[in-house]
């Protein structure tokens, strides 16, 4: 009887799979490297081998497209944020008040800020108080008046 002594070759383990979050500003149809994976709506998690991955998220509606390329190490868990929804310039210009809150953010009269398509509060203010509330639907560049009516022009 002839006993072989060489070590036995283990086969090789599975790679440790990375997890990959992708968010999204709104839903995309995602890609990766060339490969549909299907509707992110605003966020998706795929498990993927360690590595290099080319990243795309296309809009149809929006007609945009975002990409990015990813590296990610065996184990690693990854998010990834993209926009796909452009901004555009607000301008403020007040006759009675001095401030304006929109979503929150406080723009003086003469200032300016970027804004993303939607639905958005503004909130007219003199001297710290808040003298109008409007919900204005924005979609392009526009100045923001409080008078006759709180609107964009």
């Amino acid at each position: 009887m002839v006993i072989d002594a060489a070590p036995v070759e283990k086969a090789p383990e599975k790679e440790n799979p990375a997890t990959l979050t992708v968010q999204m500003d709104t839903w995309c149809d995602l890609t990766i490297d060339g490969e549909n994976r299907g509707r992110a709506a605003n966020a998706k998690t795929v498990a993927l081998r360690p590595g290099r991955h080319a990243l795309a998220c296309e809009n149809g509606a929006l007609k945009q497209t975002w990409t990015q390329s990813v590296e990610l190490a065996a184990g690693e868990k990854k998010t990834v944020k993209g926009t796909l929804v452009p901004t555009f310039a607000v301008k403020v210009s007040l006759v009675e008040a001095s401030e304006v809150l929109i979503d929150r953010q406080t723009v003086g009269n003469g200032g300016s800020l970027r804004l993303k398509r939607g639905r958005h509060r503004v909130e007219v203010r003199r001297l710290g108080k808040a003298i109008g509330t409007a919900w204005l639907d924005l979609s392009k560049p526009c100045t923001l008046v409080d008078r006759p009516a709180i609107t964009c022009q």
